[in-house]
């Protein structure tokens, strides 16, 4: 509107004879246009709205007519204002299909009625022709105008849906993974490395069943320690076990162990599930050998605590179990290992020598290299539980084993402790389940013996 009334200075330059009645009509025009648009904010339905912009269309065209009419006849270049209104309205206003065919009707017929019916004597027919040419050029391109602008405007709703749907599936992702490194934390906690890795790669779920698998068991105790607690104080009581802890999971996780539980003043332990190597029990024979001599090097701490010599026994055993996610879904969930061998490396722990590592038969049969390993028979037991059979045992004295898996390697990176593995070569490295770091060793032989 404020364009539509500075042309008031054309009428003035134009027109001057009849520059206060163009004034009137202009002045008209926009208190229409206020009117319109005070509508506007009132109409609710979408025929309404454009009913409305329609009639200040068809006031704005008809006393351009007029206006156009009064100055000069119907071949004046007032006519160009209809032009402008049609470019206006056609261009911009989101009109319906009919609104659309009906808007150029409503804006022109003024002008051609009073060109055929008012002002016969006026008629210029090839001024009619030519101004008829740029009407239909100013629909055209109002209509073309149109087209592209609701491409442009399709085009950028669809690319801010497709924006806001980006956004969107990125929070969710985010959301999503924010909560799998939240679960992956919990996770780390709860269970040991190996089976929080398996569940990170997809290898095992929480929601798998229970599997059968041959694992090789192992049970770590603290020989009467329900004794000494009642007989110290339990800050040394605490410190004791901290440390019988941090000595015995090290080399569990050296040597890729499942750590199942901790049981006060013992560990449950097995191998070959989740992860499986060929040696996993010659794995179990190693760490209780090294847990021996750690907790031998730091003999003097724990005595400082314990008022007495730290006796530990370690039983092994070999067979199958059912092993899985076991707990209620809904609250709680253990990743563990149910069966006959589990139960037995219990009962040769309790019955083993003090300081020792007592295994039974089976697990010899199931050693990757036999010669590695030396062994003291100890006897024909019967065990509780196993009454109807006569388990025989072995003490495990000394082994022959590689200098590679002698001492512990902390990752740089994660600062935990480093599993052993074999390379494509077949030589031993220590990999780090966290960032997959890889350090490898010397491949060379060497005798670890009893002290």
């Amino acid at each position: 509107m404020p364009l539509y009334l500075l042309f008031w200075v054309c009428d003035y330059i134009y027109v001057p004879d009849k520059k206060f009645e163009f004034l009137a009509y202009r002045l008209f025009t926009a208190l229409v246009a206020y009117q319109t648009l005070l509508l506007s904010r009132r109409l609710k339905s979408y025929i309404g709205q454009q009913a409305n912009v329609a009639f200040l269309m068809f006031v704005a065209a008809l006393f351009i007519s007029i206006m156009a009419y009064r100055a000069e006849g119907m071949s004046s270049p007032y006519y160009a204002g209809l032009n402008l209104v049609s470019i206006a309205a056609l261009a911009f206003f989101p009109w319906s299909k009919a609104f659309y065919f009906i808007n150029p009707i409503i804006i022109y017929a003024p002008f051609y009625l009073l060109a055929i019916f008012v002002a016969p004597a006026d008629r210029n027919w090839q001024a009619m022709a030519i101004n008829s040419f740029f009407v239909f050029s100013t629909i055209l391109i109002s209509i073309l105008t149109r087209l592209f602008n609701e491409k442009l405007r399709t085009e950028e709703i669809k690319s801010r849906m497709a924006l806001n749907q980006e956004v969107t599936n990125r929070d969710k992702i985010i959301e999503i993974k924010s909560k799998e490194a939240i679960d992956l934390g919990l996770l780390s906690q709860q269970f040991s490395p190996q089976v929080v890795n398996s569940i990170k790669s997809g290898e095992i779920k929480i929601t798998d069943g229970i599997k059968r698998n041959k694992i090789c068991a192992m049970f770590i105790d603290i020989v009467n320690s329900t004794e000494r607690v009642v007989r110290i104080d339990q800050e040394k009581v605490n410190k004791v076990i901290t440390m019988f802890l941090e000595d015995t999971t090290k080399y569990l996780l050296k040597y890729d162990i499942t750590i199942d539980k901790f049981l006060g003043d013992g560990i449950f332990a097995f191998s070959n599930a989740p992860i499986k190597y060929d040696d996993y029990a010659d794995r179990c024979l190693k760490a209780s050998w090294e847990i021996l001599a750690a907790i031998r090097e730091r003999s003097f701490e724990y005595e400082k605590n314990w008022h007495q010599k730290l006796e530990i026994r370690i039983g092994i055993s070999v067979g199958y179990a059912n092993i899985g996610f076991y707990g209620p879904r809904k609250h709680f969930h253990s990743y563990t290992a149910i069966g006959p061998a589990v139960n037995l490396s219990s009962r040769l722990c309790g019955a083993g020598p003090v300081d020792g590592v007592v295994v039974d038969h089976d697990l010899m049969d199931a050693l990757r290299d036999k010669e590695q390993f030396k062994f003291e028979f100890v006897g024909d037991l019967k065990l509780k539980g196993f009454e109807s059979d006569i388990i025989k045992c072995y003490q495990l004295k000394d082994i022959v084993t590689q200098g590679d898996t002698v001492g512990l390697h902390e990752c740089p990176t994660c600062s935990t402790i480093m599993y052993l593995d074999n390379d494509d070569s077949g030589f031993f490295v220590f990999k780090c389940r966290g960032c997959g770091n890889v350090a490898g060793q010397p491949n060379r032989p060497t005798i670890i013996k009893a002290a």
